[in-house]
């Protein structure tokens, strides 16, 4: 194992890790999650490693997985209502089984954004993206996201939300009512792509920011 490893983040695209695929990286204390792709998880996959904190699992669907694939007394956090499902799945025996919970501030990454949960625990602020994740030129924020079997409303996008959006030229927005924008510099070269018959609602809303926009147009109109 690679003693020189001490922490991963497993792509969004892989489907597969292989028998042994981390064991004996001994100095490997936190695996963030196991990203939904994921559908086998070999034997043995994180023998020897020393995880100080539970691992994510992101599927509803447990990943089909080897002969103990984690340490012994790893805590696995899965998606709410999934608690059952991974208790009786084969191989996750071994394992304390517990379900995600929303709390006030908790950051997550969720498609490539990064969002915090808000005060009210059903609404949350996107805070930032991923450069791990191919966007394009085009990013679609979604009015509601399901994260770990939890719905939320995306209801502010913070200051630099947009600071590591490389190569993007037009951002989509889902939602018919703007979120709360706390203003950044980086929106003042991207075109705004807002709901039909939606345009004076960004116009008009309260904060203003989102005229900050190089322009805005309506869905069905923009050519992206």
């Amino acid at each position: 194992g690679c003693t020189g490893l001490y922490n991963i983040n497993i792509p969004h695209n892989i489907i597969h890790i292989g028998d042994y695929a981390f064991s004996g990286c001994s100095n490997m204390t936190y695996l963030e999650s196991i990203p939904e792709n994921v559908t086998y998880i070999g034997s043995h996959a994180f023998d020897g490693c020393d995880f100080q904190e539970p691992v994510e699992m992101r599927s509803t669907v447990p990943p089909t997985v080897g002969n103990t694939p984690f340490p012994a007394g790893t805590t696995l956090i899965v998606p709410r209502g999934c608690k059952e499902v991974y208790e009786t799945t084969n191989g996750y025996e071994p394992y304390t089984i517990v379900e995600w919970e929303a709390e006030i501030g908790k950051n997550f990454e969720h498609q490539g954004i990064y969002y915090t949960v808000s005060d009210d625990v059903s609404t949350v602020s996107m805070t930032g993206s991923s450069t791990e994740w191919e966007f394009g030129n085009t990013i679609t924020i979604q009015d509601t996201i399901t994260y770990m079997g939890q719905s939320f409303a995306v209801t502010a996008i913070g200051e630099h939300a947009f600071s590591q959006l490389y190569g993007v030229d037009y951002v989509i927005m889902e939602s018919e009512t703007p979120p709360i924008l706390e203003g950044s510099y980086e929106i003042q070269g991207m075109t705004l792509i807002v709901p039909e018959n939606c345009t004076q609602n960004y116009v008009e809303s309260e904060d203003g920011s989102w005229g900050d926009f190089r322009r805005i147009m309506e869905i069905g109109r923009a050519h992206v």
